[in-house]
C-alpha cells in the first residue's frame, strides 16, 4: 500500500522510522493490527479475573460447608449430658457425619463416628439406669436391690466418664479440624 501524495509528512515520516514495518504502513494500519491483540489481552485478563473469583468463591463455599460440620460437632460435645432424647443439635451432627466424610476425609469421619458412638453408648446407659430404677422401685427382695443398684452405680460412672471424655474434647475437636479449616488450604 502506497501513501497518497496529500499524505502528511508526519504519517509517512514516523512510518518510514519504524525499522520493521513497511514503508507503505499508515497509522490506521498499524491501529487495525493492534487492537484485537489489546482485546485479546482485556478478554484474556478478564477470564484470569473470573477464574481467580470462581476458585475464591469455591474455597468460602467449601470453609462454609466445613464450618457446618465443626459447628454440629462442637455443639454436640458441648451438650454431652443433655442426650436422654434426641435434640435438634444432636440431629444436626448426626446428618452431618456423611457430609463430613465427604468434605474432610477419613480423619475427621472417624472422629465423628467415634462422637455418635460415644453418644449412643451413653443414650443406651441411660436407658438401662431408667430400667433398672423402674425394677429397683417394684423389687421387694434386698439382695435384688443391691445387684440392682450396683448394677446402676457401675452404669452411672461409665456415662459419667463418657460425657467427661465428650466435654473434654474441646481442643481435641478443633486439632482435629484445624488442618482443614483455612481458606488457602483445600484438603
Amino acid at each position: 500500500m502506497t501513501l497518497p501524495a496529500s499524505a502528511p509528512a508526519a504519517v509517512t515520516s514516523v512510518a518510514h522510522s519504524i525499522p520493521w514495518l513497511p514503508a507503505e504502513a499508515s497509522w490506521l494500519s498499524i491501529l487495525q493490527g493492534c487492537i484485537p491483540v489489546v482485546i485479546a489481552g482485556m478478554v484474556a485478563w478478564v477470564g484470569w479475573r473470573q477464574l481467580k473469583t470462581a476458585r475464591a468463591k469455591f474455597n468460602l463455599d467449601l470453609f462454609q460447608h466445613r464450618m457446618e460440620c465443626f459447628n454440629a460437632t462442637w455443639n454436640v460435645l458441648s451438650e454431652a449430658h443433655h442426650f436422654e432424647e434426641p435434640t435438634k443439635c444432636l440431629e444436626a451432627f448426626l446428618d452431618m457425619i456423611p457430609k463430613g466424610e465427604f468434605l474432610f476425609g477419613a480423619d475427621v469421619a472417624r472422629y465423628m463416628n467415634l462422637i455418635r458412638e460415644n453418644i449412643q453408648r451413653s443414650r443406651t446407659i441411660g436407658a438401662l439406669m431408667r430400667a433398672n430404677s423402674k425394677m429397683i422401685e417394684s423389687t421387694e427382695a434386698y439382695g435384688a436391690r443391691d445387684a440392682l443398684g450396683k448394677s446402676t452405680v457401675a452404669l452411672m460412672n461409665e456415662q459419667q466418664e463418657i460425657v467427661k471424655w465428650m466435654l473434654d474434647q474441646a481442643l481435641p475437636c478443633k486439632a482435629v479440624f484445624a488442618s482443614y479449616m483455612s481458606f488457602g488450604n483445600r484438603r
